[in-house]
């Protein structure tokens, strides 16, 4: 079926000259070449766990030798990975970083099939990170271990200086287990859902066909929620 549209399209594009381009193995190679292509690809990429961590422990003594922190640990069969890169602990010594911290879970390595989280506070350029917690499971067990590593591996007066009490606030995805496993880990601080990945979730359920949402309402029902959470805002501020 790939060959089949893939001769397809050459024939539009090369309309004339289409024999010539089509024996062309550069432009469209045989399938014996591709599957010898393929094989040797998983033979050279196969990233099975023994592999995994034997590249993490190497990237985690790096890390180490350049003065910053990291380390790995297990909790089952789940691996857990944290760091603190020197940039990431200056980074602690701002005012910001003892007051909201974004968590960011968007990344998701497909291939070591892990989990990313990245500790982030805003600063007056960009957001700077604080510390980055790779796993294996987004469970509340793994989590919630992995917080805790990732809080050893901190300065000592790591946000801000709060230390181990953790920021003022964190703003999360709707992530139940992620943001369990803070409340967890850092009891004294407050989880609350970031603005975005709100009207994100929104924008999602709205557009969802089962949710039987009228395609001409979309747009307006989006619009009411985003002046009414203005709104609240400015009445807030």
């Amino acid at each position: 079926m790939a060959l089949t549209t893939h001769q397809k399209d050459l024939f539009e594009e090369y309309t004339d000259e289409y024999e010539e381009v089509l024996n062309d193995a550069y432009v469209c190679p045989s399938i014996e070449w591709l599957t010898k292509f393929h094989d040797n690809f998983l033979e050279e990429f196969d990233w099975n766990d023994t592999k995994i961590v034997n590249i993490l422990k190497e990237e985690i003594e790096d890390i180490n030798a350049s003065k910053g922190r990291a380390t790995m640990s297990t909790v089952g069969e789940d691996i857990i990975v944290v760091l603190s890169t020197p940039l990431m602990q200056r980074a602690h010594s701002m005012k910001s970083s003892g007051e909201v911290v974004f968590v960011d879970n968007s990344g998701y390595l497909d291939r070591c099939h892990c989990y990313v989280y990245v500790i982030m506070a805003y600063s007056c350029t960009e957001g700077l990170p604080l510390g980055l917690l790779i796993t294996t499971s987004a469970s509340v067990d793994t989590l919630t271990a992995g917080f805790k590593l990732l809080a050893e591996t901190l300065p000592d007066k790591a946000f801000g200086s709060f230390g181990r009490q953790g920021p003022e606030v964190f703003l999360t995805a709707n992530d139940d287990a992620l943001q369990h496993s803070l409340k967890i880990v850092y009891p004294e601080s407050a989880v609350l859902l970031c603005a975005y990945d709100m009207f994100h979730e929104l924008w999602r359920w709205l557009w969802n066909p089962e949710n039987g949402i009228e395609e001409s309402d979309r747009c307006t029902l989006s619009l009411l929620h985003t002046n009414h959470a203005d709104k609240n805002c400015r009445r807030i501020h």
